[in-house]
C-alpha cells in the first residue's frame, strides 16, 4: 500500500533509513524534528519496505521560478529490492504530485540509468575546479550568516538555471559541525569530522574561492568539494563538468522551459 507517512511512522522510517544508509539515529532525529516535510512510503507485510522523502524547493530557469520537490533519501529494504516497489512510488508521484518538477541526486553514477527508466533526465552539472594555491592574501576571510549566503547565492546564480532553497534549508545545513566562511562575494560551507573535511557548497569567483579553499587543500585531512559554482567563465579553468542531478517535468510549461534552456544548471545544497 502506498501512502504518505504520518508521525506514527517516523520510528519505522528511521529504522529503514538507518539500515539502508547507515546514518546515525542522532542525525535522523535531527532531520525528522527539524527538516522533515513529507515522505511517500510503501507498506507491505506490516513493514515500511520502501520510502522517499520530499523537500520543497524552486527550480529557476531563465529567471522564472517553478514549484519543485526534491526527492531525498530514496531507499528500499534489502529483502524487497529489485521487485519494483521504488518504481511504484516514483510513478505515484508523477501522477499525483501538484508541482512543476521533481528533482533528485542519484547516489552513484549507476543510478542515473535507473532513474532514466522513469523519464528523469540529467539537467544539473557540477564544476570540477582546482583552485590556484594562495600562499597569502590581503583579503579578509570571515564567517557568514544564512542571510548572506542566500544573498550571494541568488546574485551569483541569477543568470543560470538552478535550485533555489529557502532560509530554513540553509539553516539546517549549517547545524552540527558546519561553518561558513566568506571572502568578498564568495562563500564556502564546510563540514568537518574526525577524518575528513567536506565543502558542502562553494559559490563565488575563482579568485575568492581559491583563497577560501587553499587552507583546506593544504590541511592534514582529505578535502572533498560536493557542489561548486564559479561566477567566472570556467571554460579554460575547469577540468570538466560532471553530471550532478536529474529532473522530471510534470507539465507542458515546465517541460518547455527545461527543453529551451541551453546552459549548465546548478543544484547545490544536496544534504550529502
Amino acid at each position: 500500500m502506498i501512502k504518505y507517512a504520518v508521525k506514527e511512522d517516523f520510528e519505522r522510517l528511521k529504522e529503514l533509513w538507518h539500515n539502508c544508509f547507515n546514518d546515525s539515529y542522532a542525525f535522523l532525529d535531527v532531520f525528522f524534528n527539524e527538516r522533515f516535510e513529507k515522505a511517500l512510503i510503501f507498506e507491505k507485510d506490516n513493514k515500511i519496505i520502501s520510502s522517499l522523502n520530499l523537500l520543497k524547493c524552486k527550480t529557476v530557469i531563465d529567471e522564472k521560478e517553478y514549484n519543485s520537490l526534491y526527492i531525498y533519501a530514496a531507499c528500499t529494504d534489502y529483502l524487497y529490492r529489485n521487485q519494483g516497489f521504488m518504481g511504484q512510488l516514483i510513478e505515484y508521484l508523477k501522477k499525483n504530485c501538484e508541482c512543476d518538477f521533481l528533482t533528485l541526486v542519484p547516489a552513484n553514477e549507476f543510478l542515473f540509468d535507473y532513474y532514466r527508466k522513469f523519464g528523469f533526465v540529467t539537467f544539473f552539472k557540477n564544476q570540477i575546479f582546482n583552485p590556484k594555491i594562495k600562499e597569502q592574501s590581503p583579503k579578509k576571510i570571515s564567517e557568514a550568516t544564512a542571510d548572506e549566503i542566500l544573498d550571494i547565492r541568488e546574485k551569483a546564480l541569477k543568470n543560470e538555471a538552478h535550485i533555489k532553497w529557502d532560509k530554513n534549508a540553509v539553516l539546517y545545513v549549517l547545524k552540527g559541525n558546519s561553518c561558513v566562511l566568506r571572502c568578498g562575494n564568495s562563500y564556502i560551507i564546510v563540514y568537518e569530522d574526525e577524518k575528513n573535511v567536506t565543502v558542502v557548497e562553494a559559490v563565488g569567483s575563482n579568485e575568492d574561492l581559491s583563497i577560501l579553499l587553499t587552507p583546506l587543500y593544504n590541511g592534514d585531512k582529505p578535502c572533498k568539494v560536493n557542489c561548486l559554482y564559479s561566477m567566472d567563465n570556467l571554460s579554460d579553468k575547469a577540468e570538466k563538468f560532471v553530471d550532478k542531478a536529474m529532473i522530471f517535468p510534470l507539465n507542458a510549461k515546465s517541460e518547455n522551459a527545461m527543453l529551451s534552456y541551453k546552459g549548465n544548471a546548478y543544484f547545490g545544497l544536496t544534504l550529502e
